[in-house]
């Protein structure tokens, strides 16, 4: 091989690589949306649960509703993040190997690496947009859930100024 040579393939090799620590590093930020999204999404039903109770049994609701109408919506957000994530894997099974390689690829070591990091740059295209679009939805559940207290309060404040908080 020339020195041109050893180098393409270097190169080729290099980008595979690279390819590969790309998607597991785009896997493991997709885990651990998904774990967040646990996580609030436990804190969110508990509160819901809560906040409806509190609905149905206080003297002025509003405020109430407010808290278990956010919590839902926190919980409903947190279920679509985890609801199945069409995410494509890097690694092929045997039957589906020989697709990576296309017509008129060069049939060489060099010419599978090249290939193999092409098949792998699609897959990582395809996969940020997934990626993305659950991080998007996991930050506005964060939002609400975080939100939803403060405007609880603001009504609970608010029903008080009126008088739904004055004994009878």
């Amino acid at each position: 091989m020339s020195e041109g040579q050893d180098f393409d393939l270097f190169y080729a090799k290099e980008r595979a690589r690279q390819a590969e620590a790309a998607h597991k590093a785009k896997e493991e930020a997709l885990n651990r949306t998904k774990a967040r999204a646990t996580s609030l999404l436990g804190w969110a039903i508990t509160l819901t649960t809560a906040s409806v109770a509190a609905a149905m049994q206080g003297k002025c609701k509003s405020a109430a509703s407010v808290a278990a109408f956010g919590f839902f919506a926190t919980s409903v957000l947190c279920a679509k993040v985890l609801y199945s994530t069409k995410a494509q894997i890097l690694l092929q099974p045997p039957a589906r190997f020989d697709g990576i390689m296309r017509e008129g690829d060069e049939k060489t070591e060099l010419g599978f690496y090249r290939a193999f990091s092409e098949f792998a740059e699609e897959v990582d295209t395809a996969n940020d947009t997934a990626i993305t679009k659950d991080q998007k939805t996991m930050r506005l559940a964060w939002i609400v859930g975080c939100a939803t207290p403060a405007a609880a309060a603001l009504f609970a404040f608010g029903a008080w100024l009126i008088g739904c908080g004055r004994s009878a």
